[in-house]
């Protein structure tokens, strides 16, 4: 009997401990994740054009293709 009792004291402190170790974890890498969204720039949605940076690059690149194919 008191073996089982013994037994039963371990399984539930090595439970704990591991529920323990679990919940850091999880708790860890949302805070990472929190700061990682923190960290970035704000969110373009709904866009329905092109930023002046991408079409600048695309111009860009189409103009040296076009040099680079029909000279």
């Amino acid at each position: 009997m008191r073996s089982s009792i013994k037994q039963l004291i371990i399984g539930l402190a090595v439970a704990t401990g591991l529920s323990a170790v679990g919940v850091s974890v999880i708790g860890g890498a949302v805070a990472q994740s929190v700061a990682e969204q923190a960290n970035q720039g704000p969110v373009l949605t709904n866009r329905h054009e092109s930023s002046v940076s991408e079409t600048d690059f695309q111009l860009g690149a189409r103009q040296q293709l076009h040099r680079y194919f029909f000279k």
